[in-house]
């Protein structure tokens, strides 16, 4: 899915960048969330993979790329930008359906603009019913025909 045009409005959450004592619970969020979205689309088998230190390297090398997002001193989401790509983004189970997810995709989306690209690509799952908030909200599937 791709979005291009002007930055989203943007809400009244507090996302900073990832530090390295936020590994432990950005970790426990991705897996938590990842692992049930596999489940619910049929994705079998679905894994938990533990913490380890290989990973904790690769979120430290990569901090400026990594962004969390806050709710009362707590983090409640994660997500990666990779170039002009938004990945892996997580909300804690419990705040999912609450329009979390969507404040913070928009911070995400806007951050990408403010490092200068025009287009943000965002990879989603088949089956995940998180595609329909992407589609309907910012995002258009991109569809390439021969």
């Amino acid at each position: 899915m791709e979005r291009e045009g002007e930055p989203l409005p943007e809400s009244h959450i507090f996302g900073r960048q990832y530090e390295d004592d936020d590994y432990l619970t950005c970790h426990s969020i991705s897996e938590i969330a990842f692992y049930k979205m596999h489940k619910r689309v049929g994705m079998l088998p679905t894994y938990y993979f533990p913490p380890n230190e290989r990973e904790r390297k690769s979120f430290a090398e990569n901090k400026s790329n990594i962004y969390v997002m806050l709710v009362d001193g707590e983090i409640v989401a994660v997500g990666i930008i990779d170039g002009s790509e938004l990945s892996h983004v997580s909300v804690r189970h419990d705040f999912q359906s609450r329009g979390y997810g969507r404040a913070f995709v928009s911070f995400l989306v806007n951050e990408i603009m403010r490092r200068g690209e025009k287009i943000v690509k965002l990879g989603v799952v088949k089956g995940n019913p998180a595609k329909n908030l992407y589609s309907a909200s910012w995002f258009q599937r991109k569809v390439n025909i021969p």
